[in-house]
């Protein structure tokens, strides 16, 4: 009987993963079982070979630049949050479009577009301060608008989607 197999000088008794040798015993999930070994190393239902951010916990798989790299882990996406929509009424409640950490990135460029094509709002450096007025400064109505969020990066893909404003 050999109390090693995977000869990793950790005893099978006390080994995460007795047959493939992972001697640093890495267990990124926590659930035991070491991640040479583990068909979800992050444990997030998404097995690893369909996950597209395999170390990360993204259950959604969401993927907002459709580059194959999953937000949660997507260099270009890390950190940057947008809401998809707002009801800017005056109740203090969601009144302004709030895209977290969108202060990392001062060269961007937001668009919102209504739906027959025409620009209904455009800021470079946005400030999460829109509160739905178009540059006449009358509120646009109700409904879906598209947005594109440039971050003027070489390496970071533009961010596109549709926004629900609704009061």
């Amino acid at each position: 009987c050999d109390d090693d197999l995977d000869n990793d000088t950790i005893l099978n008794v006390d080994d995460n993963c007795p047959t493939v040798a992972n001697p640093g015993q890495e267990d990124n999930d926590n659930d035991g079982i070491g991640d040479v070994c583990d068909d979800d190393i992050d444990g997030d239902g998404v097995l690893n070979a369909v996950d597209n951010c395999p170390n990360t916990a993204n259950a959604n798989q969401l993927d907002s630049n459709n580059d194959g790299i999953g937000d949660a882990c997507d260099p270009a996406m890390v950190g940057i949050v947008i809401p998809p929509g707002f009801s800017p009424n005056g109740d203090g409640i969601n009144d302004k479009w709030i895209i977290t950490n969108i202060q990392n990135y001062p060269n961007s460029v937001l668009t919102v577009i209504g739906r027959w094509g025409k620009v209904v709002y455009e800021q470079k450096n946005y400030q999460n301060d829109w509160e739905g007025f178009n540059e006449k400064g009358t509120k646009v109505p109700v409904g879906a608008y598209y947005y594109i969020l440039k971050f003027n990066d070489d390496s970071i893909e533009d961010i596109e989607g549709i926004l629900i404003i609704n009061y």
